[in-house]
């Protein structure tokens, strides 16, 4: 589900999984992500985003992780990223990844 908040937007997905094999007993996990994200202008947007699973059943391993980002685009249409923590880490990693993307040619 996605609403506006004025100029930004506000993402909550939740999904569920119930295993029940042949042999052993039910299992299950649930997947809760929530995502807030803002435009910086017409050239750039900003985005903060958390995500919980629990639960051993399904495929993720369980945790919880808060990520942000940050991008923006120059008027030679060159690239600017910030990136804060891995957005699919079943927990927080204090890691700062930049990135800054040189485009040569062609048209945008």
């Amino acid at each position: 589900m996605t609403r506006s908040l004025g100029r930004a937007s506000l993402s909550i997905d939740y999904a569920a999984t119930h295993e029940r094999p042949p042999a052993g007993a039910a299992d299950g996990q649930q997947l809760r992500r929530y995502a807030l994200a803002l435009p910086l202008g017409r050239d750039g947007n900003a985005t903060l985003a958390y995500r919980d699973v629990s639960g051993r059943g399904g495929f993720a391993n369980p945790g919880r992780n808060l990520a942000g980002s940050l991008r923006k685009r120059f008027a030679n249409g060159n690239e600017l990223f910030l990136n804060y923590g891995p957005p699919a880490a079943d927990k927080t990693l204090d890691r700062w990844i930049l990135k800054y993307l040189v485009r040569l040619g062609g048209a945008l």
